[in-house]
């Protein structure tokens, strides 16, 4: 099927004007349906794209709590420390007072 028959028409008897808008015609409606298929696909990454932005901002969450709660742990663990050395250091006193009281009878 060749390019008259699709059209119904005769090229040879158009004049030069006709023939540069009905080529514009094509060209416009051929950049009409390619606008329409990006549009798609810039739509699926777009919606692509919010999906990851949404992942990644819930994972900088989550960092950010288990971060903020690992350092709360040190502390913790740190305020331990030093409370148990200072019970041994007590009890370091308390015996030596007790070993110093049972020399001394």
């Amino acid at each position: 099927m060749g390019t008259r028959q699709l059209f119904n028409t005769d090229l040879r008897g158009m004049k030069n004007p006709e023939i540069i808008i009905m080529i514009n015609t094509l060209l416009v409606s051929l950049m009409g349906v390619s606008m329409s298929v990006l549009s798609f696909f810039l739509k699926d990454v777009y919606r692509d794209y919010k999906k990851l932005s949404e992942q990644v901002n819930h994972l900088h969450r989550e960092v950010n709590t288990h971060m903020r709660l690992s350092q709360e742990q040190m502390q913790l663990a740190q305020k331990l420390t030093e409370r148990h050395r200072q019970q041994i250091e007590q009890l370091q006193r308390q015996c030596a007072k007790v070993l110093a009281n049972i020399t001394s009878e």
